[in-house]
């Protein structure tokens, strides 16, 4: 490895640099995934999907695989998600225009 595009630790490389020591100017980039529903779906079902989510990613055996493998599961209220995903589309969604990206 060379570098790695977030500070958060690595165990299996722990002195691998962050990407930002030697490209200052670029932005920490994090891979992550998210469990969503479609629109309209009863917010009690979206709460109890989330507690229930939140709770599978807190047991320790299922965190300490992940974090061990660099996944860091994290969780965070439907709302907090929501607005993660809109900055994240405004983010690239700047990149794909400034470099005339194309994707279908």
């Amino acid at each position: 490895m060379l570098a790695k595009f977030d500070d958060r630790p690595f165990p299996p490389a722990p002195n691998v640099p962050v990407i930002q020591t030697t490209l200052p100017n670029l932005d920490q980039i994090t891979v992550w995934l998210g469990l969503v529903a479609p629109k309209g779906t009863p917010l009690a079902i979206v709460a109890k999907l989330q507690q229930e989510v939140a709770k599978t990613l807190a047991d320790p055996a299922i965190k300490a695989k992940a974090d061990a493998a660099g996944l860091y599961p994290a969780t965070g209220t439907p709302a907090e998600f929501a607005a993660f995903i809109k900055t994240e589309a405004d983010r690239w969604s700047k990149v794909v225009a400034e470099t005339g990206m194309k994707y279908d």
